[in-house]
């Protein structure tokens, strides 16, 4: 029994501990902490996310569509097997260092000659909705 009571009042104390170091923390900071949070917080959201007018689900179904007509045959490769080559995170930071277009042809050089630049866009839709770690499936 006394071990129960000296362990609930350590476990109590770490807690006040805690929250007298973040209030301490908060004061002395004051707008910084609140910036570094809002910064982090908006370091997770992926670019998709910060364009509320994107219509990802037309983003989706068009890259798709162009993939299977423009780059399945010359490539010979299945839509969902090329998705799934990275993970939503790869796809990503391939999508932001500005590479996508480059990157796509390097993995499919034979549809250099027709790749267009609007494609992007829909196709990186695509392949983040389906990639590697994404727990969805194209059935077709």
């Amino acid at each position: 029994m006394k071990k129960t009571i000296i362990l609930l009042s350590i476990s109590s104390l770490l807690i006040s501990a805690s929250g007298l170091e973040l209030n301490f923390l908060i004061s002395k900071t004051g707008n910084e902490l609140s910036s570094f949070i809002k910064k982090n917080r908006d370091n997770n959201i992926t670019p998709r996310d910060r364009d509320p007018n994107m219509n990802i689900l037309r983003g989706r179904n068009r890259g798709l569509k162009i993939f299977k007509k423009y780059f399945q045959k010359p490539c010979n490769i299945s839509a969902q097997i090329f998705a799934s080559k990275h993970t939503q995170d790869e796809w990503e930071e391939i999508e932001e260092s500005g590479i996508f277009q480059e990157y796509v042809i390097k993995l499919c050089p034979n549809i250099k000659s027709i790749y267009k630049k609007e494609w992007s866009e829909e196709l990186y839709q695509f392949v983040y909705e389906y990639a590697y770690d994404s727990e969805n499936i194209l059935i077709s």
